[in-house]
């Protein structure tokens, strides 16, 4: 009895090393290429480019969110209650 307990968590503990074996090498391999290709645009581009083109889309939003023209629930409420004094 204890003796097919211990073998079985041997298989267990092979069978999970193996498990967290493949996920790494998957892991490792997603991200490696991923930083590759970057610095391999990054290289090709230029610093200030390559910075310029992966913080447009994050400028847009920021330009968007600070937009004169939308107003905020917030100020809707106010500037509502202040034309109602008027």
């Amino acid at each position: 009895m204890a003796l097919n307990a211990i073998n079985q968590l041997e298989r267990s503990g092979r069978t999970a090393v193996t498990g967290l074996r493949v996920a790494r090498a998957l892991l490792d391999r997603s991200i490696v290429q991923y930083y590759s290709s970057a610095l391999k645009d990054l290289t090709k581009l230029g610093y200030y480019r390559y910075l310029a083109r992966a913080s447009k889309p994050y400028l847009k939003a920021v330009a968007r969110h600070l937009a004169w023209r939308n107003i905020t629930w917030t100020e809707r409420y106010f500037l509502s209650r202040t034309w109602d004094h008027i």
